[in-house]
């Protein structure tokens, strides 16, 4: 999918590399502007998913590529959850 984030109500899907600055840096700026803000993250990058995943903590992961049904399963659980594994 050709998007770098995409804004979903009062959550945000954005991609973990982007230029200029990481997805989880802006998790971290707009968590700062309201805190109830769920991310789901996604990348292409197989390391982002194993070992450096700190970020993942208060947000949910998406494996590219993905299909849209993916996608949507994905959003939904973020807009259900806020505290459960999220991988």
């Amino acid at each position: 999918m050709e998007f770098q984030h995409l804004r979903v109500g009062c959550e945000r899907v954005t991609d973990v590399v982007m230029p200029k600055m990481r997805g989880p840096e802006l998790a971290k700026r707009l968590k700062g502007l309201r805190n109830t803000m769920r991310i789901v993250y996604m990348s292409g990058y197989l390391e982002y998913n194993r070992g450096n995943e700190d970020f993942l903590e208060e947000g949910f992961f998406l494996q590219k590529p993905f299909s849209r049904d993916t996608l949507v399963r994905k959003v939904g659980e973020a807009l259900r959850n806020s505290s459960r594994s999220r991988t």
